[in-house]
Formats: structure tokens, sequence, C-alpha cells
């Protein structure tokens, strides 16, 4: 566990967030968040001793969250699927940046509202 907390900051860096249900409080919330919101079974490779499943992902790089984008617009739950665009702020949360993609593991305090820190933009891919 000690080698997973290496590399976390509290910093500010414009990321991307798909939000899922629209631009709503309910997309901006953690993986744990999310899964145990719902009654759906769990996800396959959700794993409660991961890290990162106690974070709100995010991206740095437009072309990586275009994928995730264009994943989830493809499932008839997601109908209000949008994207947005915001900042990780040291106020309300860490960050741990991922080697391989931009992807950007954000770790939220208690009782923040994270879409304060957001805006719905619009996308055409």
């Amino acid at each position: 566990m000690e080698r997973e907390l290496d590399n976390i900051e509290e910093t500010e860096v414009e990321v991307y967030r798909v939000c899922k249900y629209g631009f709503i409080d309910k997309s901006f919330v953690t993986t744990y968040e999310e899964v145990h919101s719902s009654d759906k079974p769990l996800p396959k490779n959700y794993d409660e001793n991961d890290i990162s499943t106690y974070s709100m992902s995010c991206f740095k790089k437009e072309r990586d969250v275009k994928r995730i984008f264009r994943l989830f617009k493809k499932h008839d739950e997601y109908k209000d699927i949008c994207m947005s665009i915001g900042k990780t702020k040291s106020e309300i949360g860490v960050v741990r940046f991922s080697k391989k993609y931009s992807h950007v593991d954000f770790w939220l305090y208690d009782n923040v509202k994270p879409i304060e820190y957001f805006s719905k933009i619009e996308v055409d891919w």
C-alpha cells in the first residue's frame, strides 16, 4: 500500500471528466461511491483493495477522455452523458498521475463539491 501512495500531490492541473449521468453532482463521485449507489452487480474488475477505487477519474489529454466517452456513450443507461473540463485544486483533494496514460486519480476530501470546479463542454466526436 505504501508504494501506491507514492507520487500523490496537492496540485492544480486542468483535467477532463466524463459525466455519465449528465452535468450533475452524481457524475462527480469516486468509483466506490458510484458502485455502491447502484443496485447493479459489482463491475468485473472492481477491487476495494485498489486505492484508485476511492478516487474520481479524470484525464489530462482530450484524446484519452474521448476513448472513455465513446465507450460509455454506447450504453443506453447513460443517455445524459456529457463532457466537462475543470481543475484539480488542493483545497478539494489530492492527485496521482498515471505513468501510462493521462489518467489522473483525484482523491476528494470529505464534504467537497467537485462540480463547482468544472464546466460542461460541448463535444462533436
